[in-house]
C-alpha cells in the first residue's frame, strides 16, 4: 500500500461505558447504566434578624418609617448589597449566598408581619 497525501486510515471510535449522564424531570440524574443520583437541593432559608415572636413585635410597634427602612435595607441585603457603613475606610466582606439568604427569609418575615392578607 503506497501512503501519499490523499490516503485516508479508519480508526475505530471506542462507546463510552455507562458514564452519560441524562436529567429527570423530579430533579434526579440518571446515568446509562440506570442508576439514579439526586441533584444538590438548596437549604431552607432561615431568619436571623426576624426569627423571634419578640422581634417581630418589636417590628409591629416600630414607626412606619422605620419599617420601611428595614424593608429595604433587608431588600437591598437579599439582592446582594450590602449597606455602607459611615466610615468607608473599614474594611467590609463580600456579599455570600447565605447572607442573601438569611435576609431573604428576614424579608419574607417581615412581609408577613407587616401585612396579615399575606400567608
Amino acid at each position: 500500500m503506497e501512503i501519499n497525501a490523499t490516503t485516508r486510515v479508519k480508526v475505530a471510535k471506542k462507546k463510552p461505558t455507562g458514564t452519560t449522564k441524562k436529567s429527570t424531570a423530579n430533579g434526579t440524574k440518571k446515568t446509562s447504566k440506570g442508576i439514579a443520583t439526586k441533584q444538590s437541593v438548596a437549604p431552607k432559608l432561615i431568619p436571623n434578624q426576624l426569627a423571634s415572636e419578640e422581634q417581630r413585635n418589636a417590628l409591629k410597634s416600630s414607626s412606619k418609617e422605620e419599617q420601611l427602612n428595614l424593608v429595604m435595607g433587608l431588600m437591598k441585603q437579599s439582592m446582594g448589597e450590602e449597606p455602607f457603613l459611615a466610615q468607608h475606610a473599614v474594611p467590609h466582606k463580600k456579599s455570600t449566598a447565605q447572607s442573601r439568604g438569611t435576609a431573604a427569609a428576614d424579608l419574607a418575615e417581615a412581609v408577613r408581619t407587616l401585612d396579615p392578607k399575606v400567608r
